[in-house]
């Protein structure tokens, strides 16, 4: 995500914490990038998850080159298949908790996903339905 993206994101997710985390809920963070990256593990501490939100910095390994902005964004469009590939892994793992699962996706609306990311697309979906988890995206683009 770019940063004012981010931003965004950090601002929904705080929001959330404050205003729709229960006390029976657990929550995990985990951030998807050239990899899934663990960022907390499952609390209920919301102290301790906002904290660990307001931790999350863009990636940063174009910043200040000619053309940074743009190459992270053509970079973002074609690294579909890694997000559908983390999305996909983290439901493989959250296979074994047999409660129902709602993962809330903070993301920046791409165009429809082409032909090629189908295949990733419909993985991490069935991967998803198989761990009882459901997929909820939050468009952190659109004004709230």
């Amino acid at each position: 995500m770019k940063d004012d993206d981010l931003q965004r994101a950090k601002m929904m997710a705080a929001r959330w914490l404050k205003t729709d985390m229960t006390k029976d809920d657990l929550l995990s963070l985990v951030a998807v990038r050239t990899s899934l990256t663990l960022l907390q593990n499952f609390s209920a501490d919301a102290t301790a998850l906002r904290a660990t939100i307001d931790k999350i910095q863009p990636v940063d390994d174009d910043k200040g080159a000619p053309g940074a902005s743009q190459a992270l964004e053509d970079r973002s469009f074609f690294n579909n298949d890694l997000r559908y590939r983390g999305l996909r892994q983290l439901c493989t793992d959250l296979r074994s908790i047999t409660q129902k699962k709602a993962i809330l996706f903070f993301t920046v609306t791409r165009e429809q996903p082409g032909g090629d990311n189908q295949i990733e697309v419909r993985a991490a979906v069935d991967a998803c339905r198989q761990a009882n988890a459901s997929i909820n995206p939050v468009d952190v683009a659109l004004p709230h």
